[in-house]
């Protein structure tokens, strides 16, 4: 990746645990932080229908100590849960002022939400598309966002994520999974 403030943004919804593709996840994310330079920093969002970010709240600089405490609490996380990626985005745009992002996923991303009413109730709200949002989020085009689909087949990663990569200056990579 460009720069050295990286973000990463891993799915961790249900359909990451078919073909193990989480673990996927899980162990490219460790490739990556293993060989980033000391010089550069890093921030990790895990997303479901409910966005999980690092308890530290802003960029870790590459350590030995930090890469150890990050990997323990990555490989405690566990897939459930919907696909919306968009409040991880929002926030790392707003706050982070990344240079390069990666987003893992399938890709298969949910399309509304619940939103609560009154007396318990809810309603379905529809929601953006990812790539959509990712547009207005980086109209600048001054961050690369990088785009990692898992799955057994490369069918089965939604197209998207191609399209994200391409429309940021980033690259699509597939990864099998479950093999």
């Amino acid at each position: 990746g460009a720069g050295d403030r990286f973000v990463f943004i891993i799915d961790r919804s249900a359909s990451m645990s078919i073909d193990d593709r989480l673990d996927g996840a899980k162990q490219a994310l460790e490739r990556t932080l293993d060989k980033l330079d000391p010089d550069k920093s890093y921030f990790i969002y895990f997303f479901s229908d409910e966005t999980i970010r690092m308890k530290e709240g802003s960029l870790l600089h590459v350590t030995v100590q930090n890469k150890r405490h990050t990997v323990n609490w990555v490989q405690a996380m566990s897939a459930r849960g919907l696909t919306n990626p968009r409040d991880a985005l929002e926030d790392a745009f707003d706050r982070l002022d990344p240079s390069t992002i990666w987003l893992l996923s399938d890709g298969k991303f949910t399309s509304s939400k619940k939103v609560k009413k009154a007396k318990g109730q809810f309603r379905l709200v529809g929601l953006p598309p990812v790539l959509k949002m990712i547009r207005k989020l980086n109209g600048s085009g001054n961050v690369r966002v990088n785009t990692i689909g898992f799955a057994a087949s490369q069918d089965e990663v939604d197209a998207s994520l191609k399209d994200i990569a391409e429309e940021n200056g980033g690259t699509y990579k597939f990864i099998r999974t479950g093999a």
